[in-house]
């Protein structure tokens, strides 16, 4: 099973940010989809690693706040 991240747009702050994540101590923004996707992708398996001890990172399932697939991150 993988690690749920929900993301949407604060349109007042012009960014987009993670609302809900499944992986403890992932909360980002940034200015972009793309961006925010890199960086929940780059820090996302450390994070796994550091507050879940798992060894080998479950993927990742990153949704628009409206449930929409956005992308899925390789562990």
């Amino acid at each position: 099973m993988d690690y749920k991240v929900i993301i949407s747009w604060d349109a007042e702050k012009g960014v987009f940010f993670v609302v809900e994540s499944e992986i403890e101590g992932l909360w980002a923004e940034a200015a972009t989809m793309a961006n925010l996707l890199e960086v929940i992708e780059d820090v996302a398996p450390d994070l796994i690693r550091a507050n879940h001890h798992e060894d080998e990172p479950r993927g990742v399932r990153i949704l628009e706040d409206r449930g929409r697939l956005v992308s899925v991150a390789a562990a």
